[in-house]
């Protein structure tokens, strides 16, 4: 139940394929792995052991800093679309334009944080019981 999620957030196209200037779309890709991951870790966490309790918990927070890096990369594109929508409106631009780097400050921070949470996530005691 869990190897084939596992697998996938693990593998090539998973985390393994992840680079930091890899597009938003790769980084939503593995966020999407991420929670399919996590939910056949939850199934199976009351029967198997301590061990996929706290992989579930590592993964949770994985998951929060993906989750952020999303809503700051779709937040970023948001406000550079409503600018495009009214290129004569020159505050507008100007606003839009710094609240569009502050997402994408956002965005380089969460990839900052993404390998710590994922090393903690893979620590032995937490992915020993794994096939």
């Amino acid at each position: 139940l869990v190897a084939r999620p596992w697998r996938r957030l693990t593998g090539p196209d998973g985390v393994d394929g992840l680079a930091a200037l890899s597009p938003d779309e790769r980084w939503h890709a593995v966020r999407k792995e991420g929670k399919q991951a996590r939910y056949a870790v939850n199934a199976v966490a009351p029967a198997v052991s301590k061990g996929a309790r706290r992989l579930s918990r590592a993964l949770a927070r994985v998951q929060d800093v993906l989750g952020e890096h999303q809503d700051a990369a779709v937040a970023a594109e948001t406000w550079l679309e409503i600018a495009a929508e009214r290129p004569d409106d020159h505050d507008l631009a100007v606003t839009a334009g710094r609240l569009a780097e502050r997402e994408r400050e956002s965005v380089r921070r969460m990839r900052a944080l993404f390998p710590a949470a994922w090393h903690r996530a893979t620590r032995p005691r937490r992915t020993s019981w794994l096939p």
